[in-house]
């Protein structure tokens, strides 16, 4: 991220864990999507072994899953 990028500060919790866990981060802003699953992997130590999908509003993107099962 060179000094004149805008960043942004990301808090992300997982859903029904307990205790919870949460990582905040800072991530260049025009972080496209796939880049920020890598990002999210690395700081929560995962091995990114499993499909992912953002959701925002009504709007999903993600990697389709070859069987089929990815989406509504």
């Amino acid at each position: 991220m060179s000094l004149n990028t805008t960043a942004v500060r990301i808090k992300v919790t997982l859903k029904d864990v307990k205790p919870e866990v949460t990582r905040c981060l800072v991530v260049p802003l025009t972080l496209r999507l796939d880049r920020l699953h890598l990002t999210l992997q690395a700081a929560f130590g995962w091995t990114n072994s499993h499909l992912f999908e953002f959701l925002a509003g009504e709007g999903r993107r993600g990697i389709p899953d070859p069987d089929g099962d990815f989406g509504p």
